[in-house]
């Protein structure tokens, strides 16, 4: 009970960052699940090293209806993000969590075509984020390149900022 009162205390308060990934950690050419085609932004590796130098908490929620679609499968969705998890851990950066929404409501293919509350920019993902992490809101920033992001970010009652052009600039202004 002590140690997990402990982790409880710890983690809310902890400051946490909850990424877009197209647009925000790699640039976005439409539906990206190759490594090949994975291409970062600039400044984002090093922004991800600030942070985790900072002991701020890394969060991904990211909107895929790729998958829903069917350009590419979850198992690939999966194999991609196993790459960029062990680049980055190269680099000593490591990813808290990953919350994607494989749905559509009009393009999804069988059981991926629907409404969900995870899609952004409703707030499903981010309850999870901070439900499943006991993260304090006051404490969670949020990054996103769409207006679904901030609206995401609105109904979460958590502060948003859109991404400039250099995160690790944009994040050392922050933090």
């Amino acid at each position: 009970l002590k140690f997990a009162k402990k982790t409880l205390m710890e983690n809310l308060e902890k400051r946490s960052v909850i990424l877009d990934r197209d647009g925000v950690i790699n640039y976005d050419n439409g539906y990206v699940h190759k490594w090949s085609d994975f291409k970062f932004r600039p400044g984002v590796i090093k922004a991800l090293k600030y942070l985790c130098g900072k002991s701020i908490k890394i969060f991904i929620a990211t909107n895929q209806s790729g998958i829903g679609r069917s350009l590419y499968s979850e198992k690939i969705f999966f194999k991609l993000h196993k790459k960029i998890k062990t680049f980055l851990s190269k680099h000593k950066i490591f990813i808290d969590d990953v919350k994607y929404c494989p749905h559509h409501p009009k393009f999804g293919n069988k059981k991926f075509k629907k409404h969900c509350s995870c899609r952004k920019p409703k707030n499903g993902m981010i309850k999870k984020i901070i439900n499943e992490n006991y993260l304090d809101k006051k404490k969670i920033i949020m990054i996103g390149d769409k207006k679904s992001d901030k609206e995401c970010a609105k109904k979460s009652n958590i502060k948003f900022f859109y991404v400039a052009k250099n995160l690790y600039k944009q994040v050392k202004k922050i933090y």
